[in-house]
């Protein structure tokens, strides 16, 4: 299987396990602060909504990912290697491929914070 299409599958499971997983917190679990530095779940779902999304509706985070899914799984093989520019100054190349699976680590990452 092509893991681009793979990552897509991930990013499905990741939100659909989110859901079941948030809706059995308590409310003082989703906004305890483990360090006043540091972000609450709830925060950290905010921060998950605004890279999805400027939007902050808890449904369109979720409709964002899932049609980023249906985005993925019609990107055509060779345009994954397509690249492009996100250097400030400086020449930084990285491919349509690298960009999907940085999500998908984004994703994750914050996602087993807020189920943790």
């Amino acid at each position: 299987m092509n893991p681009v299409l793979a990552d897509k599958n991930e990013i499905i499971n990741l939100v659909d396990q989110a859901i079941i997983d948030v809706n059995s917190m308590t409310e003082k679990s989703w906004n305890n602060k483990p360090q006043p530095s540091k972000w609450s779940k709830k925060e950290l779902r905010g921060h998950l909504i605004d890279s999805a999304s400027n939007n902050i509706q808890d449904e369109w985070v979720l409709y964002q990912n899932y049609q980023i899914c249906r985005v993925i799984k019609n990107i055509p093989e060779e345009k994954l290697q397509n690249n492009g520019d996100t250097g400030k100054g400086k020449r930084e190349l990285h491919t349509l491929s690298y960009f999907i699976e940085d999500d998908v680590v984004h994703l994750k990452y914050h996602i087993n914070q807020i189920t943790a």
